[in-house]
């Protein structure tokens, strides 16, 4: 007697098949390694220091925070847009954390004015954009310094709520009460 009944090849191929097109739709995602960064790193277009000076941050939807950054270009390595030291230079890009629990790759960090920064850049228009995800402004092997949570609104905040007063007894309970607690005429 078989438990298993024969499955022609065909079969299998639709099987095989499915079960590509299930995963490949699947979102896999990892930390990228140190080398995949570097490679990144020495392909981008803009390979600068860069000043900045200027931060702007604004909180987006769904955690994410919209960073335009404006600087002047200290270094230049390699530019394929041409530019040259003393030029300006605007970055924007967004910070998206990952979801809690989640493993990927790391958000590209916030920027801070008044700081020198090495930078690969893709130019995008008018700006320039990280080029190196996360290690966009930290050389590989240097410690990432990972984004801070978007700040909080300027909502004021809620005031602790004040315990309620136990309304009086009613049944068996409040004689006990009135007994314990006798009410004061305040007449004599």
């Amino acid at each position: 007697m078989h438990l298993f009944f024969p499955v022609p090849r065909a079969l299998w191929a639709v099987i095989a098949a499915l079960s590509f097109h299930v995963l490949a739709a699947t979102p896999l995602s990892a930390e990228i390694s140190p080398a995949a960064y570097s490679h990144m790193q020495n392909t981008a277009a803009e390979r600068l220091v860069v000043h900045v000076s200027k931060v702007t941050v604004t909180p987006l939807p769904n955690n994410r925070t919209s960073v335009v950054a404006e600087g002047t270009v200290k270094e230049v390595k390699k530019s394929i847009s041409g530019l040259k030291e003393g030029d300006p230079v605007t970055i924007k890009y967004d910070i998206v954390p990952l979801p809690k629990g989640s493993v990927g790759p790391s958000p590209i960090p916030p920027l801070q004015e008044g700081k020198d920064y090495p930078a690969y850049l893709t130019k995008e228009k008018d700006f320039f954009v990280p080029a190196a995800r996360a290690y966009s402004f930290t050389r590989v092997g240097e410690p990432l310094t990972l984004p801070e949570p978007p700040p909080a609104t300027n909502a004021p905040a809620a005031e602790p709520k004040k315990p309620k007063k136990n309304p009086p007894q009613k049944g068996v309970g409040a004689a006990r009460e009135k007994k314990e607690n006798p009410k004061k005429d305040p007449l004599p």
